[in-house]
């Protein structure tokens, strides 16, 4: 999926123009290459409307958000300046069922989570992360006398 093009054919950098310059130019770009090509220009519009109804159909295409830009900002590599990821939000209770190291320091990086399937059965789901330096200090403390027990079945 292509939101933006960095270069044009001549290979001028584009990256210092505004999204709403180099939408035009990633349109045009697109209508060069063949139909049946796996890459594809990402959809875009300013319509509130249509960026609900994306939202809404987000599931079924195996996508958890979507990505709002600012048309007034140029591209700005490896940060979010200008742009929003917009999430679907699901919930569950879940069982936390263990936890997994950190690569660095030590603490606990991400909480195991289990459900229970129509057999009673504990049944691995995901994980939880993003804890800070200190959070991961914290949960090992708690987690860590816990060890032990079956855990998924």
């Amino acid at each position: 999926m292509c939101f933006n093009l960095l270069v044009d054919e001549q290979g001028e950098a584009l990256n210092r123009r505004l999204l709403a310059e180099g939408l035009p130019l990633l349109q045009q770009f697109f209508r060069k290459i063949v139909e049946h090509s796996m890459v594809r220009p990402s959809p875009a519009s300013p319509d509130h409307d249509q960026a609900k109804k994306w939202m809404h159909g987000l599931g079924k295409l195996g996508l958890d958000g979507i990505v709002a830009k600012r048309l007034d900002e140029p591209y700005h590599s490896g940060e979010r300046i200008g742009m929003v990821k917009i999430r679907r939000i699901r919930t569950a209770d879940a069982v936390v069922v263990g936890f997994r190291y950190a690569e660095k320091g030590g603490g606990s990086g991400s909480l195991l989570l289990g459900l229970y399937n129509s057999e009673g059965l504990l049944d691995h789901v995901g994980f939880t992360s993003s804890f800070n330096s200190e959070q991961r200090q914290e949960l090992k403390k708690i987690a860590k006398p816990m060890i032990g027990g079956s855990g998924f079945t």
